[in-house]
């Protein structure tokens, strides 16, 4: 059985960005070309922890106005 606390990332993949259904889904399809190679994992989590961490800070910093 699994720790919700000992989970490294608070989000899920299906909604990586809270809020953003886009930023979400991009997300999701840059993930589905892993399996390509074509992209690496731990880069899209890194990125998208930053972005999340950003997004603390300066809320209308990914908006789309």
């Amino acid at each position: 059985m699994l720790d919700a606390g000992a989970m490294a990332c608070p989000t899920s993949w299906i909604d990586h960005f809270v809020g953003s259904f886009k930023g979400s889904n991009a997300t999701l399809i840059c993930r589905a070309m892993a399996p390509y190679r074509a992209v690496a994992m731990g880069d899209i989590d890194r990125v998208g922890d930053a972005m999340n961490a950003r997004h603390d800070r300066e809320p209308d910093a990914h908006s789309t106005r």
